[in-house]
């Protein structure tokens, strides 16, 4: 997930994060450092599924890291009570657009 949400940002796609663990990006400097250089204004966009019950990547850290580092309009948190940190097929399937919601 850090990676996809560095890769996006990066290149200026959209991009699917599953639990993604934000909040260890401040850890890896060298990833931090190329962050830190302008980027060419591109767009980007994270669809994120974060599990309410994730005890691995608790969700309050991703949605911390996201208040302080995008703005709103980059993102969205898709929020499943349920979920905790492994991904189920059917998750997945919805979240990638194979079976619809």
């Amino acid at each position: 997930g850090l990676m996809a949400y560095w890769l996006a940002k990066h290149i200026g796609c959209r991009a699917l994060l599953f639990n993604p663990a934000l909040a260890k990006f401040a850890l890896r400097a060298d990833i931090l450092k190329h962050m830190s250089q302008p980027l060419p204004a591109k767009p980007y966009f994270y669809d994120i599924i974060i599990g309410e019950k994730d005890e691995t990547i608790p969700p309050q850290t991703t949605r911390d890291f996201l208040e302080k580092n995008e703005a709103p309009e980059n993102y969205i948190i898709h929020a499943i009570p349920e979920l905790e940190h492994r991904i189920d097929l059917e998750t997945f399937a919805w979240a990638t657009g194979i079976i619809p919601q």
